[in-house]
């Protein structure tokens, strides 16, 4: 359609031009003196229809040239419109139907990868694993939240930049250079000295290509698991030797016992109780094995409400005079100036008391003293277990609260503590919503503060009470 008229045009300056010729030719052939002025115009009128016929045409080809040159460089950069103009022009119809097409399946392709590449990054910035890609270079290509955060990278421009200068480590040099000259995957285990020192799990996998234009690098952050690895390990060998040593203790007595000492009247009755003894140890810690064991498994059901503390410590200290009044400590209980009541699950509030208190008593020489005083603070019960006994190296405080942690292995076997009184009472605390925490000096005593939710009462003033 578009030659044919393109024809036309071409035909119709042709006619035009020579109708033009054909009148000029007629006034020439007048004598010189008559025509010269016809000629002049003549001239002029072949001169201008021929420029207007032309220049026509030429605008007639350029216009949709320019507009679908415009188009296409609309297209270059992100804007799939084709020509309006081409539409309206019958000889243009089909190039506007295929501008528009190519137009729609442009803008098609482009919002899908739009769409995929937002998809990427939500999935790789919501991993908790960190990933590189890297080029043949080593430079950086990409690298996800995850893995800035890792590296202390988060406010810095890494594209382009080299591995090395991003995160100089040797053991990723080598991976990285022995994962670009053999195929398959490389896996590693590393250590990273950054802000915190992780425990990292490196896997380095080739991008697709032959040969491969880059490498994905992912780091699982096993640091947490690597501690609770240990903690198991040690848990185990923990939990063997305290088994061992009682039942050591058992096996020898009764060995003893069977090779004849039953028959001796003189120390028959001691080894039954060094043996009733230890059995009564090795009691005690299976107990607070279980005890510990459903306190972290979150299964232990508590009956939280509001718990009297003055008649709870009243109860325990009752309880352990009979220890204290043998060593001569004096134990003074010193209450709030108001009723308060700690929200708690009793059973748990008794078992924090107890165990506090007995290693204090525990730890504390002949003719100490040990307080027991609380106080309200705010919205929490403040309870202190203070005594005048050995004290905690600064080294060993923070680790107190950890399962079989003594400060003095020896001494505390010898006073039969089974070293998991402390982490049951931090387990319980924090399964009621407070903290517990000590303040001690090695040679002047210790204070225990456990922090409790409370519920205050009355404004009933007690007065301190001491037993000796």
């Amino acid at each position: 359609m578009w030659s044919r008229r393109l024809f036309w045009k071409l035909a119709g300056l042709f006619v035009g031009v020579w109708l033009s010729a054909l009148l000029t030719g007629h006034y020439l052939a007048r004598p010189a003196a008559e025509s010269f002025g016809l000629r002049l115009l003549a001239t002029a009128l072949i001169a201008a229809v021929a420029t207007s016929l032309a220049f026509w045409i030429v605008r007639s080809v350029r216009r949709p040239l320019a507009d679908v040159s415009a188009a296409l460089t609309g297209m270059q950069t992100g804007g799939y419109q084709y020509p309006v103009a081409l539409a309206t022009d019958p000889d243009h119809a089909p190039l506007a139907v295929a501008l528009s097409r190519i137009a729609t399946d442009l803008a098609d392709r482009d919002e899908r990868v739009r769409h995929g590449g937002a998809q990427l990054d939500t999935v790789l910035g919501s991993m908790a694993e960190g990933v590189l890609a890297i080029d043949r270079d080593r430079r950086v290509l990409f690298a996800n939240r995850a893995a800035r955060e890792m590296f202390g990278l988060d406010q810095q421009p890494l594209e382009r930049r080299p591995l090395l200068e991003v995160v100089r480590h040797p053991e990723i040099e080598r991976v990285v250079q022995e994962a670009l000259r053999d195929p398959g995957p490389k896996n590693t285990e590393l250590e990273f000295l950054g802000k915190t020192r992780r425990q990292l799990l490196l896997r380095v996998t080739r991008l697709p290509g032959d040969p491969p234009p880059g490498l994905v690098l992912v780091f699982h952050d096993v640091t947490e698991l690597r501690r609770l690895e240990r903690l198991r390990e040690d848990f185990v060998a923990n939990v063997s030797h305290e088994l061992k040593t009682p039942l050591a203790g058992i096996k020898a007595f009764a060995e003893t016992l069977l090779d004849g000492a039953i028959a001796d009247p003189e120390h028959n009755v001691n080894f039954v109780q060094r043996i009733a003894g230890q059995a009564q140890r090795l009691e005690q810690l299976i107990v607070d094995l279980l005890s510990l064991a459903r306190i972290e498994s979150g299964h232990e059901q508590f009956d939280i409400g509001p718990i009297d503390v003055g008649g709870i410590v009243a109860e325990r200290v009752a309880a352990h005079s009979p220890l204290a009044e043998a060593k001569r400590i004096q134990v003074s209980v010193q209450p709030a100036s108001e009723s308060l009541e700690a929200l708690a699950d009793e059973e748990g509030l008794r078992e924090i008391i107890d165990n506090l208190l007995g290693n204090a008593i525990k730890y504390t020489p002949e003719d100490g003293r040990v307080t027991v005083r609380w106080r309200g603070e705010a919205e929490q019960l403040v309870l202190d277990i203070e005594d005048s006994g050995i004290g905690i190296p600064a080294k060993d405080r923070e680790r107190i609260f950890e399962r079989f942690y003594r400060v003095d292995k020896a001494r505390s076997r010898a006073l039969g503590g089974t070293g998991l009184g402390l982490s049951i009472v931090k387990h319980l605390v924090q399964a009621f919503g407070g903290t517990v925490s000590v303040s001690s000096q090695p040679g002047q005593g210790s204070t225990f503060t456990v922090r409790l939710p409370l519920r205050r009462t009355s404004e009933t003033t007690h007065e301190g009470a001491s037993h000796g």
